[in-house]
């Protein structure tokens, strides 16, 4: 299993290209099932994973932006990192270099 349950990640861009959508997300469960894209249209939704060969497989279910999501494919998330360990360290007097914000 990729993510555990209380696990927090970010939902990432289809294009992998380092940029992430909205606020952070948690894990509320996982489970084996198929992915659901469009969560309102099981016909579109079946007919999207038969294009991209998507069939059972491990995931999660998500709180995001309030709402919980269901289905969500591992791939489509990211862990949410240590992004706030340089705050940290400038906290704790472990200052080592310049800190970079943390990009949204």
């Amino acid at each position: 299993m990729q993510f555990e349950v209380g696990d927090l990640v970010w939902l990432s861009s289809a294009c992998k290209d380092g940029y992430h959508h909205g606020p952070p997300a948690i894990v509320l469960a996982a489970y084996r099932d198929k992915p659901k894209i469009f969560l309102c249209n099981p016909a579109a939704n079946a007919h999207m994973l038969e294009d991209e060969d998507l069939g059972a497989g491990i995931v999660y279910d998500i709180l995001w932006n309030g709402e919980v999501e269901t289905a969500v494919l591992g791939e489509w998330l990211e862990p949410l990192g240590d992004w706030l360990q340089p705050f940290i360290d400038l906290q704790d007097g472990k200052k080592k270099g310049a800190m970079k914000a943390p990009q949204f």
